[in-house]
């Protein structure tokens, strides 16, 4: 792979529980507080809380990251008048953890050099595979690759708005790439390959404008390729490194003329029919391409 780049809304009505817990069971005071505020501050945004019945539902991941946010974490960050911004983002990281089986490995003594080791513990930006900026507290980097995570990319990951670099190749995640992954608006560097990813390619990351290189290849990917990636409106004038190689992609190879900064571009093994587009011989900085393995005619002229 290419080398790694380095307000409060207004407050929810009431929700009752889908979990009806029992009579015995009470929640602290820090659960309740911090539910509410993420509740408030995400209302209307699907990022995180997909289905708000999941930080109700102790049985959830979500409810997990909640309950180790309020009663586990050596910050104990504070719902009342704590900093937003960080609340958020460690409640995100830790939802990850727990999505992808980070309470498990944790708990291991076979995994001892696992980086989840290291997570759930002080400030997320001290635990391995985790960069953040020059402020020492803002995520930037996640960097996870070839440790046998697996589960779904959880909806979660939208909530780290900062983020530059994701680099979670060569794992056992799978289900469908969520569309949360394609509203951040930062993102350079996206490494999901070599993983169990299933169903289509989302339009809106043609609306990244920051994306310089994309590695999605030796998936389960379908379907046809998004026409807003390579429309004349699409946002990805950086976008250097594209690989879609070894998924099962149909159609035909669009019109590829508007990306003009493309220097590496595979496309092999998939199940692409017609013609090679007269836009390949366009791309001057293409240095790598391979088609091969998919069901095309004509040759690359240029």
């Amino acid at each position: 792979s290419p080398s790694f780049l380095p307000t409060l809304l207004p407050t929810l009505p009431p929700i009752a529980p889908t979990t009806t817990f029992p009579t015995s069971y009470q929640e602290s005071p820090r659960v309740l507080a911090l539910r509410d505020l993420l509740l408030n501050a995400l209302n209307g945004d699907t990022a995180a809380v997909p289905n708000v019945y999941t930080l109700y539902d102790d049985t959830s991941y979500q409810y997990n990251a909640l309950n180790w946010l309020a009663n586990t974490d050596d910050l104990l960050l504070d719902a009342v008048g704590g900093n937003l911004d960080a609340i958020l983002q460690r409640y995100a990281v830790a939802a990850l953890c727990y999505a992808l089986g980070g309470d498990t490995i944790r708990s291991s003594t076979a995994k001892s050099t696992h980086p989840f080791k290291s997570w759930l513990t002080t400030h997320e930006c001290s635990w391995e595979g985790i960069l953040c900026g020059d402020d020492d507290a803002t995520l930037v980097g996640l960097i996870l690759p070839s440790l046998s995570l697996s589960g779904p990319l959880p909806p979660e990951i939208g909530m780290l708005t900062s983020l530059l670099g994701l680099d979670l190749n060569h794992n056992d995640l799978n289900g469908p790439l969520p569309p949360e992954l394609f509203d951040l608006s930062e993102l350079a560097v996206l490494y999901l390959d070599h993983n169990w990813f299933t169903g289509t390619l989302s339009k809106s990351i043609s609306n990244l404008d920051q994306l310089v290189y994309v590695s999605l290849d030796s998936n389960f990917l379908t379907g046809t390729l998004p026409n807003q990636w390579f429309a004349p409106s699409n946002k990805l004038h950086q976008l250097s490194v594209l690989w879609l190689d070894h998924n099962d992609f149909t159609g035909t190879i669009p019109d590829l003329g508007t990306l003009a900064a493309m220097e590496s571009l595979y496309m092999g093994h998939n199940s692409f029919t017609g013609t090679l587009p007269k836009s390949l011989g366009e791309l001057r900085k293409l240095s790598e391409l391979s088609v091969k393995g998919n069901e095309l005619t004509g040759e690359l002229q240029g």
